[in-house]
């Protein structure tokens, strides 16, 4: 049986905090008060120097002519990017018929891959054809409608590969390629004295032809 299997402060000063209180005296002829100093041994705050602001001469240019027209203003220059950040423009043509086959089937390559297609899709296409006609039959085993199952299944599955195989080599010779194929192996079935012989032995082809398709089929 075949095995088909994603992170202010500030400081407020009062003007008039200190003002003098006067005192309104009668008007009595009194001596002079001389003034009398007071110094409790404080010095006099020293006031602060300011130092004089430097002034800057700025000299025009010995050319200067003050008649003269202004100078346009320059026009600022575009950045430029270095010659290795910027990648050449590649002309974008048709594929070839190998890019298309690889674009549709990309771990199957035509060139070192088409004859083993051919035997595979080859051997499916008659053996395929032979199990049909025995599960059609009343009563058949539902073994034998089991295995032409698989078969078509698997013939479905080589369909991207069958696809790319005739954009490179041609549709009308992978035709006859793999329908040469299977007509040899009906010749060989037709001619051998225990048929049940070669039909194992094609079944067992076809296992291995399984395990190719998986492999070609398979992403990344």
């Amino acid at each position: 049986m075949m095995r088909f299997a994603p992170l202010a402060i500030f400081l407020t000063l009062s003007a008039g905090a200190g003002a003098q209180a006067q005192e309104t005296t009668p008007a009595i002829a009194q001596a002079p008060v001389p003034e009398v100093t007071v110094n409790l041994g404080r010095k006099a705050p020293a006031t602060p120097s300011i130092a004089p602001l430097e002034t800057k001469q700025f000299e025009l240019p010995q050319a200067f002519d003050p008649n003269a027209a202004p100078a346009a203003p320059r026009e600022a220059t575009p950045p430029t990017l270095p010659s290795s950040a910027i990648s050449p423009t590649v002309p974008v043509g048709p594929l070839t018929p190998a890019e298309i086959a690889r674009e549709i089937a990309p771990n199957f390559d035509v060139s070192s891959d088409y004859t083993r297609l051919v035997q595979c899709y080859g051997t499916a296409d008659f053996m395929g054809a032979i199990t049909r006609i025995q599960a059609s039959r009343p009563g058949a085993p539902k073994q034998v409608v089991g295995v032409a199952r698989e078969i078509m299944a698997l013939s479905d599955a080589m369909q991207p590969m069958v696809l790319a195989a005739s954009t490179v080599r041609g549709e009308p010779r992978f035709r006859a390629d793999y329908d040469a194929f299977a007509r040899q192996g009906q010749r060989e079935l037709a001619g051998s004295k225990n048929p049940n012989v070669v039909m194992q032995r094609r079944l067992a082809t076809l296992e291995a032809c399984r395990r190719d398709v998986i492999r070609w089929r398979k992403e990344g």
